[in-house]
């Protein structure tokens, strides 16, 4: 028996998906990362193997390690599992513990964007729609009415915020978003917060 058969036959793929940060439902489904993004779960576990039915990426503990950490060859892959869940398998060599934090440092930034880019979505897409009701709402009704604060607030943000929220947002590149993430988190973070208060007269988005 080789050492990739040993492997194979020790673990259990579902257990060292999970162990290596995928997050799987109660039917061993997790969302794939092999191909982004993947809005439904559609990489599936069964019978000590992997197969994404979007994307067609399939393998076994090995060559998911593999891609998960980052790693060159499936020795390397082999190398860690033996040394993570002490298989006691005779090989030469160590993995690459510095290439693998390298990895999971980047990994963990682009679920980190993943998980941020639905939240500002929903944030942004409520802004537009209470921006719209503003707009309705405090229109005056004739030229010599004073503007109120809130009709004033949605003529100044609704066009340019509801540009970005379908042109980008929705039907942006993956660029596109990740530049929206840098350039305005801190905006959506403060929308959130006073879309959480009833009170205001504009607030965040002034």
């Amino acid at each position: 028996m080789t050492v990739f058969e040993a492997v194979r036959e020790r673990l259990d793929t579902a257990d060292v998906a999970r162990r290596y940060g995928l997050e799987l439902d109660r039917h061993n489904k997790a969302r794939c990362c092999f191909h982004f993004p993947d809005k439904h779960p559609s990489l599936s576990f069964k019978g000590n193997r992997y197969k994404c039915f979007s994307c067609g990426a399939g393998g076994d503990a090995i060559s998911l390690v593999q891609h998960l950490m980052g790693l060159k060859r499936p020795i390397d892959a082999v190398k860690l599992l033996n040394a993570d869940y002490g298989l006691g398998l005779d090989l030469d060599g160590k993995p690459d513990r510095a290439a693998q934090r390298k990895h999971e440092r980047e990994r963990k930034a682009l679920k980190d964007f993943e998980a941020w880019q639905w939240e500002a979505c929903r944030v942004w897409g409520q802004a537009c729609r209470l921006l719209e009701l503003w707009k309705q709402n405090y229109a005056p009704d004739t030229p010599e009415e004073e503007f109120h604060p809130k009709y004033v607030c949605a003529l100044k943000n609704l066009n340019w915020m509801d540009y970005l929220f379908h042109a980008v947002l929705i039907e942006g590149n993956f660029e596109e978003k990740l530049q929206f993430y840098k350039e305005h988190r801190e905006e959506v973070k403060a929308i959130a917060a006073y879309l959480s208060d009833a009170g205001g007269e504009g607030g965040a988005f002034e």
